[in-house]
Formats: C-alpha cells, structure tokens, sequence
C-alpha cells in the first residue's frame, strides 16, 4: 500500500495531464480501497458487499467510467470462488474480481447508453452507417457459433451458463466500451488510466522478482479461492505475477500499457525526465515477468509503431540503434551470458517448455486435421499424454484451443474479428495522417496493441483477466473508427448531436 502510494504521488504530475485532478483523486482513492478491501475480507462475498457501493459510486459519478474500469481491473487477482447454490441446481459460475468489476461497471454503461442506437437513428450514426458493422457481426458471430455448436451436448441448464459467461466476459466489454467512449480524449483518458496501474504494479512487480515474494497470494487463501496462483520460476529467479495471475498475463497487460504510452508521450508535453521515467518504469516491469512472448509482443508493438509513423525510415534506423546499443550494453555486461540465456528462440533456459509447446502444436494439428470445420467438445480427452505434473493439460496456445473445440471456421472468425479491426482503423489513421496527426498516432497505436495481442494469443491461454482486456481492446477500437466517421466531411453537418465541432479550415475535431 505505501509503495502504491508512493507511485501515485510520484506520476501525478504526468497523469493529471490526461484526467482532472479530481477525477485522478476519485480513482486513486478507489484503487486503494479495492486492494485494502481484498486484504482486509475475510471472504470474497464480504469483499463484493464493501467494494459493490463503491464501484456504483465512482462510476455514475466518474465522467469516464472506462478510465476506472481499465485501472481497476488488475488490481485484485482473479482468484476463483463458485457462487453457492444452496442445493438448487449444481453449480452457477466461478466468481472472480475481473468478472465482478465488469458486471459493477460496465453493465450500468450499458444500461444507460441502450437507447443510443434509437436516439441517433436520424442524425450522425445514420449518416456514419454504422462503420463497425463487420466487427460488431464478427463479434456475435463467434459467439453464436459457440453456442450452436455446444448445443447438441450441454444440458440447458450448462447452454444458459455458456450465455451468460459469453455476455459477460465478451459481449459487456466490448459493446460497452464501444458506446461509452464517446470522444477521442477519453480514449486517450482510458489509455492513460490503464498505463497508471502498470506504473503502481511496476515495483511490486521488481520486488516480486528480486526477493522471491508473491505479495498478492495470501489473498486466495484468505477467500479459500481456487488453487490457479502458484509460483513460477525460470532458472533461479521468481517470475513476476503480482495482480494477473500469471507471469505471461502480467508481461501481456505491461506490454500493452507500453503500446498506450509510446502515443501518450506524444500527446502531451511533459518534461523528458518523466516520460523517461515512465518508459523505464515500464520497461523493468515488462523484463521481471520472464515472459518470452510479451516481449515477443512488445517488440510487435514495437515495429508497428515505428514502421506505420511518419518518417518510418529514420525513425526504423534510431530504434534499431537504441535496442542495438541496449542489447550490446547487457551483452558485454557481467550478465551478458545469462541475457542471452533467457531470450526468447535462442536461449537455453526452460528449454523443455518450448520442447513441450512443440510436441503440443503438433498433437493439436493431428486432432483438428480430424475435425476441421467445428472442432470437437471432447477433445482433452485425446490430450492425456500431454498431461503436466501439475495435473493439467496446459494448451499454451489460444488458437489451437479454438480450433480444437470449434474448428478451423471457428478459430477463423475469431481472428477475423481482429484483422477487421486493424484494418478499418488502418484506413482510418491513414486518411487522418495530414488532418489530424494525433488522431492518426492513436490509430496506430491501436494497431500496434491488437498486433501485439495477437502475437501472445499463439503463447497462451485465454484466462483470468486477460479475455476482458482483449475484447475491451477491440471496444476501444470499434469506438475510434465509429468517431472518425462521425467526424468526416461528409457528417459535418450532424456533427454537434455528439459535440463535435467543425474547425476554421473547414475540417472537424472530435477531440473534445
């Protein structure tokens, strides 16, 4: 608590640059109070009865409830409880805190945004023609095609859990965020957000690492949550959880805090001791996890950023010789052989675990060849040999779990829902490069974030708070192209309905 503190302080002169000072206040306060209440219940029912006023609070009275959402979401680990039945029916659902703060504050925008579609049918959405048709079919597609293909062999009663968890952890973040973010500065308010909690997680994160703690563990054996939080080591040191649940987890949500921040930096003049600060807070953060694909991640994000800005040449050229020069510093550094050693594709520790996702990637391919449209609901029960000591099959790879279950089609309209979405914002920042290039570099960095999300889905599983993130991702993108075309020549003149304002030249803004 006091080193979350001491982060706040020390990064509210560079924050509040993004968000009022009482709105950075409100949501200071509220992620002191989540984590103290985690502590401090006995239970996790307790924990959802103290923390369910607050919640409701800040977000009806927060003017960007996604800002709160991004920066509360990790602030408790997803530790597992079953809702209790009481001898009704078998079981309900696990409760975790990234499902919790999602029904808390994101079904209330929901709710109040409903009646927007009927409200604008006449004006700019009319006008606009709904650009995020294709991701929005994409989206219910998917889980339309789960459904249908589960149907045939789930109770009704396991069909109408499916529903609810689908709704839950996909269709709320998703069109939630889509319709909260009205305006491009509270896009950026809620990159901004989300990269705070990465800075307040950052010295836990190097403190998990250098003294072999996992701070945030005693929590699941308080709430006597299901066992998903252990220990993970590579080589000799401990692999950095702290709020995620995982190493790889932890490295992923760092990696796209990074993504946020290369186009924050850029947004607003800050002094470079800060933004360097910032960056290197987050650079530790992303090194301690040990978690080769978040960086294979942010490297994507990376080169992304680099090559779809201007100058791509130059600014390829100085980024090469920045990572060359950091590269040959740690090589040639006491610890140039371990450096080596723990990179991703060449080094040699835990080498066993890319043996195993090797012979996994080859007994998921054998599998889908034999059902290769719509996958099979059975097929773990095929898996047995790749059975772990931990007594899990740990199918390290979110588009081979797809595929097993849900085919190659399945697998396919997951992944299209992302290269829609790249590709309706590429277009997008390209046609706004000469108009508008803070509006262009926070399309890029959408894209960058997306591609690099997309790199550790083939590293991982799609677990605890990740899916959340991910398809909140891909709300904030829907919600930019939707902007963008609300701000087009053509919609000037219904522009006002959503507080645009066209400027001098003749051009529109949807910054404010």
């Amino acid at each position: 608590m006091l080193v979350s503190i001491a982060m706040f302080a020390i990064f509210r002169p560079l924050f509040i640059r993004f968000m009022a000072p009482d709105d950075f206040a409100r949501r200071r306060n509220l992620w002191l109070f989540v984590v103290a209440a985690s502590f401090l219940a006995p239970n996790i029912w307790l924990y959802v009865l103290v923390t369910v006023p607050a919640l409701l609070y800040v977000g009806k009275r927060d003017p960007n409830p996604v800002a709160v959402y991004l920066l509360v979401l990790v602030a408790v680990p997803p530790f597992q409880v079953e809702i209790p039945t009481f001898g009704l029916i078998g079981r309900v659902f696990p409760l975790d805190h990234a499902l919790f703060i999602s029904l808390a504050l994101l079904l209330p925008i929901l709710i109040r945004r409903g009646g927007e579609g009927a409200a604008a049918s006449g004006g700019v959405k009319a006008a606009a023609g709904n650009p995020t048709r294709a991701v929005d079919f994409l989206v219910l597609a998917f889980l339309g095609l789960q459904l249908v293909l589960v149907l045939p062999y789930d109770s009704p009663t396991m069909v109408a859990r499916r529903v609810v968890l689908m709704f839950i952890d996909v269709a709320l973040p998703y069109f939630a965020i889509r319709r909260a973010c009205r305006t491009r500065d509270s896009i950026a308010e809620a990159m901004a957000a989300f990269v705070m909690a990465m800075v307040v997680l950052a010295p836990l994160a190097l403190l998990e690492f250098a003294k072999g703690w996992m701070l945030f563990a005693g929590i699941g054996e308080q709430w006597n949550a299901v066992r998903l939080y252990f220990p993970l080591y590579r080589g000799s040191f401990l692999r950095a959880q702290t709020t995620a649940g995982h190493s790889i987890f932890m490295g992923y949500f760092v990696a796209i805090g990074f993504g946020m921040w290369l186009y924050l930096q850029r947004r607003v003049h800050v002094g470079k001791a800060m933004s360097w600060l910032c960056t290197l807070t987050l650079v530790a953060s992303l090194v301690v996890p040990l978690a080769r694909g978040p960086w294979a991640g942010a490297a994507g994000i990376l080169f992304v950023h680099v090559v779809l800005a201007p100058n791509p040449v130059a600014r390829t050229f100085k980024t090469l010789a920045l990572v060359g020069t950091i590269f040959c510093v740690a090589l040639f550094s006491p610890w140039g052989s371990e450096v080596i050693d723990y990179l991703p594709f060449i080094g040699t520790v835990d080498d066993q675990t890319v043996i195993y996702r090797e012979q996994l990637a080859k007994g998921s391919w054998l599998l889908i060849q034999q059902h290769p449209f719509f996958g099979s609901p059975y097929f773990l029960s095929q898996m047995e040999e790749f059975r772990t000591g931990e007594g899990i099959i740990d199918i390290v790879n979110t588009y081979a779990t797809i595929a097993l279950a849900f085919g190659l089609v399945g697998a396919g309209v997951f992944l299209a829902v992302f290269l829609a979405a790249i590709r309706q914002t590429y277009q997008l920042s390209r046609r706004l490069q000469s108009i508008d290039p803070d509006a262009s570099r926070m399309g890029i960095a959408l894209i960058a974030c997306i591609v690099g999300t997309l790199i550790v889905l083939a590293t991982t599983s799609f677990l605890h708070a990740m899916p959340y993130l991910v398809w909140a991702l891909v709300g904030m993108t829907s919600a930019y192209v939707r902007l963008g075309a609300e701000a087009s020549p053509q919609n000037q003149s219904s522009a006002h309905l959503d507080g645009i304002e066209p400027l001098r030249d003749g051009r529109p803004t949807w910054s404010h």
